[in-house]
């Protein structure tokens, strides 16, 4: 049963309150703030890579989640569960504020940033579910325009605030004011999806029995496999560009702010993207993105010794263009490759294997950077430019493996042309 279309709207409004809620957390407790404060700890590129390595781990909230989902609802277990991941965010401030490096102090940051995880993730069962529930009958793209707009703003301004208030080399107990914003943002993020209007669920009773269901999709067991690639190949290289950038010199508080000029790429093309996959569906979009995406990284071989932040610019505002379009047309692939009756199953798989790539990548990514780091400071030769350029090209056989996603509307004029011509001359169907 679809939802009437004044609630739904409704629904949409309160979804985008809590996703841009929650894109504060992820800038001020995840990504370049998180590597930068295990950094401030005394942490080395393996503990980086731990850390995105374990935090992986929180996927398995999910099992958590979908056993509750029934019970309670899409919006009360969303809502719950961000507003519980703020208990490990404020064991962060208090590890900022003690202001003690070693070892101990970097694997209780790592621990926190992994509950912190599992919690979101238990609530997170619920939330791609409501925007299925809520954007049902309308155009998806032109909605995720609306929506990553927000984001992408909010996104470029609290870097920049961040990134000012960190200054250069900040110490660990600099970190408290972004893990507080953080635990605020929790809480405006769990309150805002609160009562958000769903459809019922059904089918299988058990867990187990609809998570077999979804994976028996091929649709779903094809998305699994290009995410998981995807992920693996992002984790194996972009956790280390904070690493290196680190080391060459530029500053902690200018590292920060690449995620403010990767969010200003982002949203230069939004409306592009979502006109896009309206009208043609993900398909295009991640040829245009990925292909391109990958040849970026041949970037690397060029980065300067001195105006190394003019490099970071055009290397970090290149990369949030072609992600706009990549997450635009992610969405828009997942929302037709899982089926409505194993929504919540079909998006915790999803998850799972975004977060087993993501783990993979972070893992082997940690453990390579790090041993080609060592033979560096050695004297060696330093082949963390090679590595960077190599993992980034990884994102050809994500490529590869997205033109096999149903990703081209048919209903399109151009399309049954094309579909009617090619019958014609082969005899054969267009796939």
């Amino acid at each position: 049963m679809e939802i009437p279309p004044a609630e739904r709207a409704r629904g949409q409004r309160a979804i985008i309150r809590g996703a841009c809620a929650s894109s504060v957390i992820y800038v001020t407790a995840y990504g370049s703030v998180a590597t930068l404060f295990l950094l401030s700890l005394g942490a080395s590129p393996f503990h980086v890579g731990a850390m995105s390595t374990l935090m992986g781990v929180g996927v398995v909230g999910q099992v958590i989640g979908l056993w509750v989902l029934p019970r309670y609802g899409k919006a009360r277990v969303c809502s719950i569960g961000r507003m519980a991941s703020g208990v490990p965010v404020g064991l962060l401030a208090l590890l900022a504020a003690r202001g003690a490096p070693g070892p101990a102090s970097v694997w209780l940051t790592i621990a926190a940033l992994t509950a912190m995880n599992l919690v979101l993730y238990v609530g997170d069962t619920g939330w791609w579910p409501l925007i299925q529930d809520n954007t049902a009958g309308d155009a998806v793209g032109a909605f995720l325009v609306r929506m990553r707009t927000r984001l992408r703003l909010i996104e470029i301004a609290t870097p920049l605030l961040v990134g000012w208030y960190l200054g250069a080399r900040p110490p660990s107990a600099r970190f408290v004011a972004p893990f507080l914003l953080c635990a605020v943002s929790i809480a405006a993020s769990g309150w805002s999806v609160r009562g958000i209007a769903e459809r019922r669920q059904g089918g299988d009773p058990s867990s187990l029995g609809r998570l077999r269901a979804a994976l028996g999709n091929v649709s779903v067991r094809r998305f699994l496999h290009f995410l998981f690639v995807r992920r693996m190949v992002v984790a194996l290289s972009g956790p280390f560009w904070v690493v290196l950038l680190n080391a060459r010199g530029l500053p902690a508080g200018q590292n920060v702010w690449m995620g403010a000029l990767g969010a200003l790429g982002n949203v230069c093309g939004l409306r592009h993207w979502g006109r896009l996959v309206d009208d043609h569906g993900s398909r295009p979009a991640f040829a245009v993105t990925l292909v391109p995406g990958a040849l970026l990284g041949l970037a690397w071989l060029f980065l300067p010794e001195e105006r190394l932040m003019a490099w970071a610019v055009a290397f970090y505002l290149a990369w949030g263009f072609f992600e706009g379009g990549y997450f635009m047309g992610q969405t828009h692939a997942v929302m037709h490759a899982v089926p409505a009756e194993s929504q919540a199953e079909g998006f915790a798989l999803v998850n799972y294997a975004g977060s087993l790539g993501s783990m993979a990548g972070a893992f082997l990514g940690g453990i390579a950077f790090d041993q080609i780091t060592r033979w560096a400071e050695q004297g060696g030769p330093d082949g963390r430019i090679l590595y960077l350029v190599g993992t980034q090209a990884g994102l050809l056989v994500a490529w590869i493996l997205s033109t096999r996603l149903p990703g081209y509307k048919e209903q399109t004029p151009a399309r049954r042309l094309a579909a009617a011509a090619w019958r014609r001359a082969t005899g054969g169907t267009w796939r």
